[in-house]
């Protein structure tokens, strides 16, 4: 049964039911809290809240453009998403071919003018613009010669990766990132109403991605003559195309398009991805008879984690200290170095019904770090999962005052 809900905060929340794996009714309760990012990294409460975010965010078109951020509204996250919106900037706002941007979270200190211990840390690396070009007939002939004088010493990949122009920054966008869509206008899908595509599983969004003949013919369901028909009629119209510009430090970009790369970036990751399909379970025809509409018991409820994998926590410090470099120009700060520190915010939900003789006390958890650099702002998502209240029940949120 729903529950009354009282917000007693000055902050925008939420209560909702949902139905868990087990069947179980639940009640969901979420509450936000949004900052400005001062100069100096300090934290100011925005004077106007603005509402939880009931929708799906993008750059720009949402068929072809990444998450800015996705909607509030998981029922519950195992994880803690650490997410950054942000540019990479060259070293001394210097244009330059490559350059890093980094990111370290460290544990509150004990003392004073003493950083806590590191929790964890991510770098990339940023390039200018750069194309992958497909060599000409004699190139490719001679480095197939030379693949079989070297016994495949050297790669006869058809393909060669350009040096990047320099830039003065670069958005960390999985736009940017690796991954993308290839369309093939020559043939349609299997109901004839649309062109054939081929999407990069991870990041359908990304630049650069070309498909192998064996995973185009997984994909679409093609004949292996028919994928190797479709790519050679590809690559005919595409001797260039844009490479990504995010990239791993310690995995360079390969030169060849077609070979695997891990996705890149610090952003809010699509549902649609098979980093979060993963975890969706079976939906098959057991399920629609035996389960349906409740979720796939083998449902990983990480799938509502929406950060890059390497930005999940399975705990993180409400006042944890958050490092920022490269993401801001020197002409906001010479260092180029962001440095937030979390408020340490506490709330409580409070419960009962007419079957509780007490009322119940439950601490929300914060479980979403949202960090806007280029709109100076971040936003703190705190949520609880409680358990379903007879009639003649109540919810109350408040602050836990320090």
């Amino acid at each position: 049964m729903a529950a009354d809900f009282y917000n007693m905060t000055d902050y925008p929340a939420l209560c909702f039911p949902h139905y868990n794996v087990l069947g179980e009714y639940r009640n969901v309760v979420i509450l936000g809290v949004s900052f400005e990012i001062g100069n100096d990294g300090e934290l100011i409460p925005l004077a106007e809240q603005p509402p939880l975010n009931f929708a799906e965010r993008t750059y720009g078109d949402p068929m072809t453009s990444a998450l800015v951020r996705e909607s509030d509204l998981a029922p519950e996250k195992p994880y803690v998403d650490l997410i950054v919106n942000a540019h990479a900037y060259a070293q001394n706002d210097i244009p330059a071919r490559r350059f890093e941007a980094g990111l370290a979270i460290r544990a509150p200190s004990t003392k004073e003018g003493v950083s806590g211990p590191l929790i964890r840390h991510s770098i990339l690396v940023a390039t200018g613009p750069r194309q992958w070009r497909r060599r000409s007939l004699p190139g490719r002939m001679t480095r197939r010669l030379l693949s079989l004088l070297t016994l495949g010493l050297i790669s006869h990949n058809p393909w060669s990766l350009t040096s990047p122009k320099a830039v003065r920054s670069v958005p960390i966008r999985y736009d940017y990132a690796y991954g993308g869509t290839m369309q093939f206008d020559e043939a349609s899908t299997p109901d004839g109403n649309e062109p054939l595509q081929c999407l990069h599983a991870d990041n359908p969004f990304g630049r650069g991605y070309v498909s192998t003949p064996a995973n185009l013919k997984r994909l679409t369901g093609n004949s292996s003559a028919r994928a190797k028909k479709l790519l050679k009629r590809w690559r005919k119209t595409h001797r260039v195309f844009d490479a990504p510009q995010i990239e791993w430090p310690k995995q360079p970009l390969p030169s060849d398009p077609t070979q695997p790369y891990p996705l890149a970036g610090w952003g809010t990751v699509s549902k649609h991805a098979k980093l979060r399909l993963k975890y969706t379970g079976t939906f098959d025809q057991r399920w629609r008879e035996e389960r349906h509409p409740l979720l796939p018991e083998d449902f990983n409820t990480r799938y509502w984690n929406g950060a890059h994998p390497t930005l999940q926590f399975e705990t993180l410090p409400s006042d944890a200290h958050i490092e920022l470099h490269r993401v801001i120009p020197a002409s906001r700060r010479s260092d180029q170095i962001l440095r937030i520190k979390l408020p340490g915010l506490r709330f409580i939900a409070k419960y009962q019904d007419h079957t509780m003789t007490d009322t119940a006390v439950s601490p929300m958890r914060m479980d979403t770090v949202h960090i806007d650099v280029e709109n100076n702002t971040l936003t703190l998502l705190y949520r609880n999962n409680l358990p379903p209240l007879a009639k003649t029940n109540c919810i109350e949120l408040s602050q836990e005052q320090r």
